[in-house]
């Protein structure tokens, strides 16, 4: 790992240009992606979550990125409409076994499910897609299962461990966001939820590097996964 930065930038949603990039979270992520030149998304761990405004005019937008961001950009191209805040080395963040937070997240909750008419892809395997959770008590088994099992190991097929357990846990819908991608057909929908509670951390390294590090759930791309922590 190279590092782990922790930015916050403020938006002046009254600028034009700004307000467009403000209303996509595509457009956010690739202005908030020419801070790292060269970089693959990936690579550089980019998080990023779009805050609620301030005085409906600032809106704060968090980074959490694995490399160190390059905002002076932002300046020259839009001034006075962005201001910074110092990024913060937050590299040596360590936890402990049973240590309680709690914890704030934007996420994308997801179930993928063949597809119920049978159509294959280009490798002749039936489809799959994944379709939003809008149920709370399922929402709130899927977070809790992250905390178990984030992914499966590609190689023998275990379970990487995301290193937490839930003890507390409220979960908010948000309105559904619809991107229509030039040159598809099929738009994108993203539907996330607020999650935000208590948690105690079981396996302090698989915590920081499987959920801290990596985020939580799909759409990353699109402000979900950026998990913010706090001590009680």
């Amino acid at each position: 790992m190279n590092g782990l930065y922790l930015s916050r930038i403020l938006l002046d949603s009254r600028d034009r240009r700004m307000w467009r990039v403000l209303q996509s979270p595509y457009r956010m992520h690739a202005t908030i992606m020419k801070a790292f030149p060269g970089q693959k998304p990936h690579f550089a761990g980019v998080l990023f979550r779009t805050e609620k405004a301030q005085n409906n005019i600032m809106i704060p937008i968090l980074v959490q990125s694995r490399v160190r961001p390059k905002w002076n950009y932002l300046i020259e191209q839009y001034r006075s409409a962005v201001q910074l805040r110092p990024v913060k080395d937050i590299s040596d963040l360590k936890f402990t076994k049973g240590q309680e937070l709690i914890f704030y997240l934007r996420a994308n909750p997801v179930v993928t499910k063949k597809d119920n008419k049978g159509r294959l892809n280009n490798k002749g395997k039936i489809k799959t897609c994944r379709l939003p959770i809008l149920i709370e008590s399922h929402q709130l088994e899927w977070i809790r299962k992250k905390g178990l099992c984030v992914r499966r190991d590609k190689q023998d097929g275990t379970s990487v461990s995301g290193g937490f357990n839930i003890l507390q846990c409220l979960s908010i819908n948000e309105p559904a966001w619809v991107h229509n991608k030039q040159g598809q057909k099929e738009s994108i929908k993203i539907q996330t939820v607020i999650f935000q509670g208590i948690l105690q951390v079981t396996d302090p390294d698989a915590f920081l590097q499987n959920t801290v590090i990596r985020g939580i759930g799909p759409a990353k791309a699109f402000g979900c996964g950026l998990l913010s922590l706090a001590r009680i």
